[in-house]
């Protein structure tokens, strides 16, 4: 299953919900559907302006849900690495 990285990478650049609506142009409803990824269908035109208010590729906002439980495993991985270098 896709899921949809906009909420992650505006919050990467310090916007939230309603910057980001008014620098892409979208509506707010849609905007709220992709940024919760509650949504089965995605507008591409939508996803390229969203794309262009936040200076990145439309292929950036989007990732294999398995993608992301691989990127949080390995994340959690090295939290617990540090945090048993800084106890010992």
């Amino acid at each position: 299953m896709l899921r949809l990285l906009i909420k992650e990478e505006a919050e990467k650049q310090k916007l939230n919900r309603n910057q980001l609506q008014l620098r892409s142009g979208v509506t707010l409803p849609l905007l709220t559907r992709y940024w919760n990824n509650h949504t089965t269908e995605i507008r591409l035109d939508a996803l390229e302006k969203i794309a262009k208010a936040l200076r990145v590729e439309p292929g950036a906002l989007i990732i294999r849900e398995e993608e992301l439980m691989q990127d949080m495993k390995r994340y959690q991985a090295l939290m617990r690495t540090d945090a048993e270098e800084e106890a010992a």
